[in-house]
């Protein structure tokens, strides 16, 4: 018994001998036929063509990194410079024209002729010059309407006569950036017409033609086109005084007319209209003058 199974042992053994044997002779054979292969691929043109269009684009494919983004950096590119232009502006003269009730030394001694003027339609509008009170009922431009209400106040009892005041006109040659002449120009423009349209505006009301609705919608038209032409030069006028003066103006054109309110008793609006014309009227009388020095 022992014997039989050290036979079946041996036995065992050798079909393991075999079975190494035959997986070395496998490797060999799958080695040789390996070679063989790299052989053919690189000794024929067949081998070569799928060397070059298979193997190599596969082995370069994993050789190389993969390409990062990088960012690219745009050079900076200088603005180009903005081109000037000149134009010449004018401000017209101006000969105001006022309606003086009376000469006080203070507006205390005035306040009770200023009330009178007040309830029938007037401005009366205090004007200071030189330590005087001058009350003022009205002011125009035109001197033959001026001539023409002052009469009709002296016919009443009422005591006027005319005090004029006036201002040289100013020619000015502007240099600023081309697109900044024109609304430039329309603000200069605009300067003088703030008191002509104002003054015809004070005669149409005082003739009955206008209602207060409709007048309060041409005073609104009126501001509006004041700050455009603030806004319009707002920008220019921050590095030049002389544009800074125009710009100031327009700014209190517009406060001015703003404080007129909608009142329903006539002769309140009247009076508050005319007031609003001199006020105006002499704003524009110190331009002229800080402008022409």
């Amino acid at each position: 018994m022992e014997y039989r199974r050290r036979k079946r042992r041996r036995r065992r053994m050798a079909h393991g001998s075999s079975g190494a044997s035959g997986g070395a002779v496998k490797t060999v054979v799958l080695l040789l036929i390996a070679a063989l292969i790299i052989y053919l691929i690189c000794g024929t043109e067949i081998g070569a063509f799928i060397t070059d269009k298979v193997f190599v684009p596969l082995f370069r494919t994993q050789a190389e990194p993969t390409p990062e983004a990088t960012a690219t950096q745009t050079p900076a590119t200088t603005p180009r410079p903005q081109a000037m232009g000149s134009t010449e502006v004018q401000l017209p003269s101006i000969s105001l024209h006022l309606l003086q009730m009376g000469v006080f030394s203070s507006s205390e001694n005035a306040a009770e002729l200023m009330a009178q003027l007040k309830a029938i339609g007037a401005s009366g509008y205090a004007y200071e010059d030189r330590g005087n009170i001058r009350v003022i009922a009205a002011a125009y431009v035109d001197e033959s309407s001026a001539k023409s209400v002052c009469d009709r106040l002296n016919s009443t009892g009422l005591e006027c006569t005319l005090y004029t005041v006036s201002a040289q006109g100013v020619e000015l040659l502007i240099t600023a950036a081309e697109e900044r002449l024109f609304p430039i120009e329309t603000a200069f423009t605009l300067a003088y017409d703030c008191v002509s349209d104002l003054s015809e505006a004070v005669i149409d009301f005082d003739a009955a033609m206008r209602t207060i609705d409709y007048e309060l919608i041409i005073l609104e038209e009126m501001r509006q086109n004041a700050l455009n032409a603030a806004g319009a030069i707002s920008t220019p006028a921050a590095s030049n005084e002389l544009l800074k003066i125009v710009y100031e103006y327009y700014e209190q054109v517009a406060r001015i007319l703003d404080g007129i309110t909608a009142k329903t008793e006539r002769n309140a609006f009247s009076s508050a209209l005319k007031t609003a014309m001199i006020e105006i009227a002499l704003l524009y009388v110190d331009m002229l003058e800080n402008i022409g020095g």
